[in-house]
C-alpha cells in the first residue's frame, strides 16, 4: 500500500511539475509575444517617424529650391535691364535670358549685354542661395542652372549648342 501510495505521490509531483512548467511555458510565450507585439509597433512607429521627416524634408528642399529658381530668374531680369539700359539697347523682350542664338561678338552690344547679364546674375545669385539655404549651396546652384537650361530649350524650342553660351554658364 505503502508503495502504491509512494507511486502515486510520484506521479502526482511529476503532473504538478509538468503543469506548472506548462503554465510557465504558456505565460513566457505571452510575454514573449507581447514583447515581440511592442518591439514591431516600435520598429513601425520609427518608420513611420522616418517617413513624416523625411516628407518634411522633401518639402522644405522643394521649397528652397522654388525659392532660388525665383531668385535666380529675379536677379537675371534685374541685371538684364541694368545691362541693357548701360549698353543703350533698345529691345529688351521676355525671352532675352533664354536667348543663345544672337552670334557671339565683342562688338555686339546686344551680345555683350546678355553674356554679362548671365555672368552676373550667377555670382549675385550664388551669394544670395548662401544667404537662403546656408547648407548644399552646389547642389541648389547646379539644379537651378539644370532648370535654366531645360527652361531656356524649351522657350527656344531646341538644344543650346552654342559653345559661347555653355561657356558662359
Amino acid at each position: 500500500v505503502l508503495v502504491q501510495k509512494s507511486g502515486q505521490l510520484e506521479t502526482r509531483f511529476q503532473e504538478t511539475w509538468l503543469l506548472l512548467y506548462l503554465n510557465f511555458l504558456n505565460e513566457w510565450q505571452q510575454i514573449e509575444l507581447k514583447l515581440s507585439c511592442e518591439f514591431m509597433e516600435d520598429i513601425l512607429n520609427w518608420v513611420i517617424r522616418q517617413v513624416e521627416e523625411e516628407q518634411n524634408d522633401i518639402k522644405i528642399i522643394l521649397l528652397n529650391l522654388l525659392k532660388c529658381v525665383l531668385i535666380f530668374y529675379l536677379v537675371y531680369y534685374i541685371v538684364l535691364c541694368f545691362c541693357f539700359t548701360a549698353f543703350r539697347i533698345q529691345m529688351l523682350d521676355g525671352f532675352a535670358p533664354f536667348d543663345f542664338k544672337t552670334k557671339p561678338s565683342w562688338f555686339n552690344p546686344h551680345y555683350l549685354g546678355l553674356i554679362i547679364s548671365m555672368e552676373i546674375a550667377y555670382v549675385i545669385s550664388g551669394l544670395l542661395f548662401a544667404l537662403l539655404v546656408e547648407e548644399w549651396v552646389w547642389d541648389y546652384a547646379i539644379t537651378v542652372t539644370v532648370i535654366h537650361i531645360t527652361v531656356t530649350s524649351a522657350v527656344m524650342a531646341e538644344f543650346p549648342l552654342m559653345l559661347h553660351w555653355w561657356a558662359a554658364l
